[in-house]
C-alpha cells in the first residue's frame, strides 16, 4: 500500500516463524524495515535493515503497524506500540 508520506506497505505471512509483519519498502521495493508479529510466543518484533528508517519514519510506521495487525492469532491484544523495541541491524 502506498501511504502519502511516500512510502510503501505490505503485509507479509511468515509460516515459518509463525506469524504476521508489516514490511516498509524502500525507494527500490526492498524490505527496509519490518514489524513482524509472533504468534508462536506473543512478542513484536521490529527491526530496520536501513539507515534511512528515520525516528520520525519509524513513529509514524508503528502506530500503523499497530493498526494493521490488531491482535495476535490467539486474540491477545498486542502492547501498545510505543513499548515495542527496535532492532537497528547495519
Amino acid at each position: 500500500m502506498k501511504h502519502n508520506n511516500g512510502w510503501n506497505t505490505q503485509i507479509a505471512s511468515d509460516i515459518h516463524r509463525d506469524g504476521l509483519g508489516v514490511e516498509l519498502l524502500g525507494f527500490n521495493g526492498e524490505i527496509v524495515a519490518e514489524v513482524f508479529r509472533c504468534d508462536a510466543d506473543n512478542s513484536i518484533v521490529v527491526t530496520c535493515w536501513s539507515r534511512r528508517v528515520t525516528d520520525d519514519v519509524l513513529n509514524w510506521l508503528l502506530p500503523y503497524s499497530e493498526t494493521e495487525l490488531q491482535s495476535f492469532e490467539d486474540g491477545t491484544p498486542l502492547p501498545p506500540s510505543a513499548e515495542w523495541q527496535v532492532e537497528r541491524d547495519p
